[in-house]
């Protein structure tokens, strides 16, 4: 059972400050997260241990969710907008897109590889705006929905895997 939650601080004011609440209790149990610009959205890893956030400019935070504190430097991932991650079922990958209309970056999503951490942001272009991306259950493949369209990419080198599925 998940017992955090991320919230701006004080509501509603487009925070650069993020903090991790017991949802429980309503005590703070970390922050507040520093951002570079005001964070826009975020995910817990599968064990919990960590919280992926992105701020409006697309810049990928992790941080250590019981302490607050960073685990690796941001990573800039190209898509202005970034709001939607989510992390793969063993907690290795990152999967980031802009759920709405919203111009160019609105047509990729974003797969960064969290084991190393020199790894960058690795775009994934498509020819409609992406309405969701998923992980398969072993985190193997990456699943884009861009609706007509629906793209699977292999995560280990991040190639697509044939051509767009019409749905």
């Amino acid at each position: 059972l998940q017992t955090m939650t991320v919230t701006d601080w004080p509501p509603l004011n487009n925070s650069r400050e993020v903090n991790l609440i017991d949802t429980l209790t309503g005590t703070r149990i970390a922050g507040p997260l520093i951002h570079e610009s005001s964070a826009k959205g975020g995910a817990f890893s599968p064990n919990g241990r960590l919280l992926a956030t992105v701020t409006e400019r697309g810049v990928i935070h992790l941080w250590d969710s019981r302490t607050g504190e960073s685990v690796r430097s941001p990573v800039e991932s190209g898509i202005i907008g970034l709001n939607r991650l989510s992390f793969s079922p063993d907690g290795s990958y990152l999967a980031g897109f802009t759920q709405k209309n919203a111009g160019p970056g609105s047509t990729n999503a974003v797969l960064l590889r969290l084991d190393d951490l020199n790894a960058r942001a690795r775009l994934l272009p498509h020819r409609y705006p992406v309405g969701d991306a998923r992980f398969s259950p072993d985190g193997k493949v990456l699943v884009v929905m861009a609706a007509p369209d629906v793209q699977l990419w292999r995560t280990e080198d991040v190639r697509r895997m044939g051509r767009p599925i019409a749905v």
